[in-house]
């Protein structure tokens, strides 16, 4: 028995190594970032007031806020019935944090919101706001270099419904060709909004989380959006979990036979 205990020790230290060299080596590497806010508005008396406004950020980061507002109304007494109103606001913007950055990543939140109104009286008066394709979107890029368990949870909301999935939570995988499912889309949801926690795995590969609201509203009407999620991650222990239980089964029976 005396003679087996280095042994046993050279295998126990060669088996922490091969572990911790397995854990080291999965990993989750940042690649990209991109934010985009959009709105276009038009309201008064025949369409008197048109704007909008579009803003762009792919600088890649631990966290950072990208946020928009606008609010405007007017008013005459040159419409058909004479005195008219109108007036149209939006408030959008999304953050996000990443924990460690830029590699050995183990946690990714985000949070995204859009609201909106419009109001108009009189005859040849409207508003509208419109805040969409995408309007409130981030997409944080990913590397997966080995096999991890992973867990998002979170929610999708909007009082408008949402056919057309402009409000959504998706996590992607690159195929090579073209982004296909990586393990969750909040489209799948009834009416694809709600609450969600689900949990899955990783293989190697790129990867991207994608967060989007988006709303638009007409005349004397107002609604509002919004998307949150908290994406987490562990390696996928290998091949040295499963050495680690065969070689204390090995020593415990040295030790009986010895």
């Amino acid at each position: 028995m005396k003679k087996c205990l280095p042994v046993c020790l050279l295998l126990a230290a060669v088996s922490g190594l091969v572990l911790a060299s397995n854990l080291a080596s999965a990993d989750i590497v940042m690649t990209g970032r991109s934010s985009q806010t959009n709105y276009n508005y038009v309201y008064g008396f025949a369409a008197s007031n048109v704007g909008g406004n579009t803003i762009l950020d792919g600088v890649l980061e631990a966290g950072d806020t990208v946020a928009d507002s606008y609010s405007g109304s007017n008013q005459g007494n040159d419409g058909p019935s004479g005195f008219w109103t109108a007036g149209a606001d939006i408030m959008v913007g999304h953050s996000f944090f990443i924990s460690p950055f830029p590699s050995a990543v183990t946690t990714i939140s985000a949070i995204g919101s859009t609201t909106s109104s419009c109001s108009t009286t009189g005859i040849g008066s409207g508003a509208l706001m419109n805040s969409s394709s995408p309007g409130n979107n981030l997409i944080l890029n990913f590397t997966v270099t080995d096999i991890r368990q992973f867990s998002i949870n979170g929610s999708v909301q909007s009082t408008k419904p949402n056919p057309s999935g402009g409000n959504r939570v998706i996590l992607q995988r690159w195929d090579g060709i073209v982004w296909q499912n990586g393990g969750f889309d909040s489209f799948s949801l009834p009416g694809g909004l709600g609450s969600f926690d689900v949990s899955g795995t990783l293989t190697a590969g790129d990867y991207r989380l994608i967060g989007s609201s988006s709303i638009n509203v007409f005349d004397n009407d107002s609604g509002s959006s919004s998307f949150s999620y908290s994406f987490s991650s562990i390696p996928e222990p290998a091949s040295a979990l499963t050495l680690c239980p065969l070689l204390g089964m090995w020593m415990f029976r040295r030790r009986r036979n010895g």
